[in-house]
């Protein structure tokens, strides 16, 4: 019998059907709300990244300048080749499989015999391989697995010069290779290689500054990259040009030093000179500084490193050594030993020069004037402790201004004694010299030092620069106060930044940071320090025709060394003009290893070669004294045509000696030749006939003489010289410009290097 379905059971089995289909269509709600609220912009840029491609156009990094707009850095357009392997696989290779099969397909229908051959795919991948490897300097097989990878962008090499890029583009236009593609890049330039290196500063691989100026200023240096963005089909392929939008690279803002690049080679010239002479083994440094407003107008670490290839190490025994058995750690060890700017990332115990300081301390509290006399006879007992002076048979009594010139330790002991810690340390810090400058460098570092807890001996040994420990920036600001009426600037190098409208963006202006000593005080210490240089030429740093003032410093380094290897720091810190100061200059040689280490003997007559240069440059010129005007040199006057007799009276009445060779009336060749500068009292050698041999002269030896027997030694093998700095009768010749045994005509000039060989650090 039948029956009826139970209604009830119907409608539940309805009412569960629409609950499920509610959760079903609420399922769906809640996954599409998810997609196009929560999640659509991930899928947006999937879809972005599918629909339309993106190409970055690198913008120029700004240009470095010096103060008279000559370029130490610039970045100049080159390209990156880059390949899109999936690409290159799915497009480029399976049109070159169709094509070569048309061609074939062809060669059947017109019965050509033989028929043509399909090319071997391989092959063509081979030949855009062995292509693009020789282009650009790679292997091959790099190119291969690039080729085989599955992304979407492998870049082939960046920083390819134009003419390359333009090759490897024609390449592909020709062969209808896509696959392969060049995008424009830039790349950092400097001009002038190794100039002004640690101050610079380099940028690495993703165009970002990682020392110097190109560290500091990366912000303002660099640029907004530029993007290309194409549309794609729907088979990814690129869409037409109108399909194209554009959005222009902007350049970053340019920097403006204050460095003078003349100024810099100077510097950076005398120093390399001084490396190689005295074997410096831990570099040398050299800060030039405007005095008035504390800009830098040079800075050099000397060796330095080419901006152009960084990562070179320029200590010829170290890349040799890496070259036969490379260590990844000592390597690196070697590399950030280069890069680092000695002027503000090294500490060195400053010796003499900082004499200066606690001079213009002194001064400064009335417990010195120039009246005062200290005595030294060799040594000072200070608290049990025996501390000696430099001369061991000790300087007697001496004033203020000889105590200073005579670097006497005792005397600054003493000096030391009558500020007392409290004081002294006082002063310390007012000099700037417990904290950093504040330069506009990156990686300045702080200063080791004892505060105004040390004992007796800490304050007599501080009292002469022994002590404690600053960077050479510190002792450079420090000097400038004592002598530029006693303020403390703040060091910059960076004058302004100026965007690509030429609108300055930023400005940076001198900065007083305290005052620190009085000018009465100040004016005292610019008489003393001249003393110190020009008392009777007494000093490696004396120029003839210029008021210079300056003080050496030799400090021992402690606690590197045993007694049988101690090892110095050699300096000297000048200024001039000595009346109305504009330059402060510190030139350091840290440990040299030849000859003799004081810093009056190695670092003062390379301060006195800059300056010779510098001052002219910087539009100071000599005015001589009565003294200096009759030991001046002569320049040779043009004799050659005269007749001998008015040839001989016109050397005569210039104060030269004349000597006939040939028996002529007129004067055809003349030894030195004109404008040579050479002393009193030389002699010209006049050739009076045509063809005539010139007579030779040996060269003699003259290094350690002094100026007297050099000159006597000299003119009596009819030679001549130039070079003396100092009328002083203790300089001794240290080089000569042609060596001994050598012939060479009579009358010919040898250059000649004095230095005074001074015991006074």
């Amino acid at each position: 019998m039948y029956e009826a379905p139970d209604v009830e059971m119907k409608k539940r089995v309805n009412l569960g059907l629409r609950a499920v289909f509610a959760v079903f269509v609420a399922a769906i709600i809640w996954r599409l709300a998810v997609l196009c609220i929560v999640q659509n912009e991930r899928y947006q840029t999937l879809a972005n990244g599918y629909h339309f491609s993106s190409l970055t156009v690198t913008a120029n990094r700004g240009t470095i300048f010096d103060r008279n707009d000559k370029i130490l850095a610039q970045s100049s357009t080159v390209y990156k080749v880059y390949i899109d392997p999936w690409l290159f696989r799915e497009s480029d290779l399976e049109n070159k499989r169709k094509s070569e099969e048309e061609k074939q397909a062809r060669s059947i229908r017109n019965r050509e015999n033989p028929p043509y051959r399909a090319a071997d795919i391989n092959s063509f991948k081979n030949e855009v391989a062995e292509f693009s490897a020789q282009q650009l300097e790679i292997s091959a097989e790099s190119v291969h697995e690039d080729m085989a990878r599955n992304i979407r962008y492998v870049v082939l090499k960046s920083q390819v010069e134009k003419r390359i890029a333009d090759e490897i583009m024609q390449y592909m236009v020709d062969n209808r290779i896509g696959g392969i593609r060049i995008e424009q890049d830039s790349k950092r330039y400097y001009p002038k290689d190794e100039l002004a290196a640690a101050v610079i500063g380099i940028v690495d691989g993703d165009g970002s500054g990682i020392l110097g100026i190109e560290s500091y200023y990366n912000e303002y240096l660099t640029g907004t990259d530029g993007r290309v963005i194409s549309a794609k089909d729907a088979n990814g392929n690129e869409m037409p040009y109108r399909y194209q939008r554009s959005f222009e690279a902007k350049s970053g803002n340019s920097v403006y030093l204050t460095l003078d690049s003349t100024l810099q080679y100077y510097v950076e010239k005398h120093l390399t000179d001084m490396v190689n002479f005295y074997g410096v083994t831990e570099r040398a440094c050299g800060i030039m500084m405007n005095v008035k407003t504390g800009e830098i107008l040079a800075m050099a670490t000397v060796p330095g490193f080419d901006l152009n290839e960084p990562r070179r190490l320029t200590n010829e025994a170290m890349a040799k050594q890496m070259e036969l058995h490379y260590d990844h750690e000592l390597y690196y060890k070697e590399l950030y030993a280069q890069w680092r700017n000695k002027a503000i990332q090294e500490t060195y115990t400053p010796g003499s020069v900082f004499k200066v300081v606690t001079a213009a301390a002194v001064l400064e509290e009335q417990l010195a004037t120039f009246s005062s006399s200290f005595s030294c006879n060799g040594s000072l007992n200070v608290a049990g402790r025996d501390i000696s002076c430099h001369r061991t048979s000790g300087h007697g009594t001496q004033g203020f201004k000889d105590a200073l010139k005579n670097s006497c330790n005792p005397a600054f002991m003493e000096m030391g004694r009558r500020l007392g810690a409290d004081i002294f340390f006082d002063y310390f810090k007012a000099f700037g010299l417990h904290e950093k400058t504040g330069i506009d460098l990156p990686g300045e570092v702080s200063s080791i030092y004892h505060d105004e807890s040390m004992g007796p001996v800490e304050l007599a040994t501080c009292a002469f620069g022994q002590a404690n420990a600053i960077t050479p920036i510190e002792m450079v600001a420090a000097y400038a106060a004592v002598i530029n009426g006693g303020r403390l600037m703040t060091p910059y190098v960076v004058d302004r930044v100026v965007d690509k409208d030429g609108n300055v963006v930023r400005k940076n202006t001198p900065a007083i940071r305290r005052q620190v000593i009085s000018e009465r005080a100040s004016d005292m210490m610019r008489d003393s320090l001249e003393y110190v240089v020009n008392r009777n030429g007494d000093s490696n740093a004396y120029i003839k025709g210029y008021h210079i003032g300056g003080k050496s410093g030799t400090s021992q380094k402690i606690g590197q060394y045993t007694d049988n290897d101690m090892q110095y720091v050699a300096s000297y810190g000048c200024f001039a003009p000595a009346d109305n100061p504009e330059i402060v200059l510190l030139v350091l040689a840290d440990e040299p290893r030849t000859g003799n280490y004081y810093g009056s003997v190695v670092a003062a007559p390379v301060a006195r070669k800059i300056l010779e240069e510098a001052l002219p440059y910087l539009g100071y010129y000599p005015a001589y004294t009565q003294e200096e005007l009759a030991a001046l040199n002569i320049t040779v006057p043009n004799v050659e045509g005269v007749h001998l007799d008015a040839a001989v009276t016109a050397l005569i009445n210039s104060g030269l000696k004349a000597v006939t060779v040939g028996n002529g009336p007129t004067v055809v060749a003349q030894v030195p030749r004109r404008q040579s500068s050479i002393p009193r009292g030389s002699t010209v050698i006049l050739y009076t006939e045509q063809n005539l041999e010139e007579e030779l002269a040996i060269v003699p030896n003259v290094v350690g003489m002094s100026l007297a027997d050099a000159n006597l030694t000299l003119t009596e093998n009819y030679l001549n010289y130039t070079g003396a700095f100092t009328p002083n009768t203790r300089a001794v010749v240290q080089t000569q410009s042609h060596e001994p045994g050598r012939r060479v005509p009579k009358g010919t000039v040898i250059e000649l290097q004095f230095v005074i060989n001074e015991d006074s650090d």
